[in-house]
């Protein structure tokens, strides 16, 4: 693909795939079930009318028909994966991950309806394996039919997955509304522990976001996310430093004490388990980032 052209590509069931440059610095409308992930400068991403701020690291998925809305800050270093699902294909992810299976026995045809939550989902090695596949067949030829599906299946799989983990909550003998009422204080903690990243902070912090007790929150937070709320702050600094690396940040030492660590050395060991190379050759070979 030439710099700074777009391409569209479809897919045999009805989906489509946008990959490359961002043309605009701003957009506003509607779309069907769709993820929308963009890489290089940050974007700010409406959906529901709450702005999510997108740095490079995060994506988010749209719901058929909802109206969204986004903003780049530098369109010339921006580019954007949307990948679009055609409803029936959505249907059938959502209910084979997110409906009982005892639902799904009895009557099969009464799946629950697609909904994703208003949330920034992390990019984990799911989506990266699949924007990777993305990225070799568009260097290797045009994507066409079984290819293009593929493709659309793969990031289909990284959304209801990581709508599944939300959905579920892990959280056994809550009702409905408290089930919800929990998940949207956790939702708020988390987007202060991300608009927070660049210092440091207390757990009598983060859970003052949520309203809760420093146990309970502490609990149920790990409950939902899968991780100690004082380990996702260290996972989002560590993953903006990796941004900042690959936007060719000069000092590794700066860049080890502006994420939380007392020496050059700590960074590079915690970097080395998260990403699997040490930072200076995630900052040396550009092909790492998406593998």
């Amino acid at each position: 693909m030439r710099s700074g052209r777009r391409r569209r590509f479809y897919g045999s069931a009805g989906g489509e795939l946008i990959h490359g440059p961002v043309h605009h610095a701003a957009f506003e409308g509607t779309a069907g079930y769709s993820l929308k992930y963009f890489e290089g400068a940050p974007a700010r991403f409406w959906r529901t009318g709450r702005p999510l701020q997108l740095d490079g690291l995060a994506f988010v998925v749209v719901n058929a028909g909802e109206p969204y809305a986004f903003e780049v800050t530098d369109p010339a270093r921006t580019r954007i994966t949307a990948a679009f699902f055609a409803e029936a294909e959505v249907r059938s992810a959502w209910a084979g991950a997110l409906t009982p299976e005892a639902r799904l026995l009895d009557a099969p045809d009464t799946a629950a309806s697609p909904a994703f939550s208003d949330f920034l989902h992390r990019p984990g090695p799911g989506l990266a394996r699949a924007l990777a596949a993305l990225r070799a067949r568009r260097d290797a030829g045009a994507l066409e039919g079984s290819q293009v599906d593929e493709v659309l299946a793969d990031l289909l799989s990284v959304a209801v997955g990581a709508e599944a983990g939300i959905a579920h909550l892990r959280i056994a003998g809550l009702r409905s509304r408290q089930r919800e009422e929990l998940l949207r204080r956790l939702s708020l903690a988390r987007r202060f522990i991300e608009a927070r990243a660049d210092g440091e902070l207390s757990l009598d912090e983060m859970a003052a976001a949520a309203n809760l007790s420093k146990y309970h929150f502490l609990r149920r937070f790990r409950d939902v996310f899968g991780m100690a709320p004082g380990a996702y702050h260290r996972r989002v600094r560590l993953e903006r430093a990796a941004e900042r690396l690959a936007r060719g940040a000069p000092s590794l030492t700066n860049l080890a004490l502006d994420a939380g660590y007392r020496d050059l050395a700590a960074f590079s060991r915690a970097f080395r388990r998260r990403f699997g190379v040490p930072p200076s050759q995630w900052r040396a070979k550009p092909q790492l980032r998406t593998s």
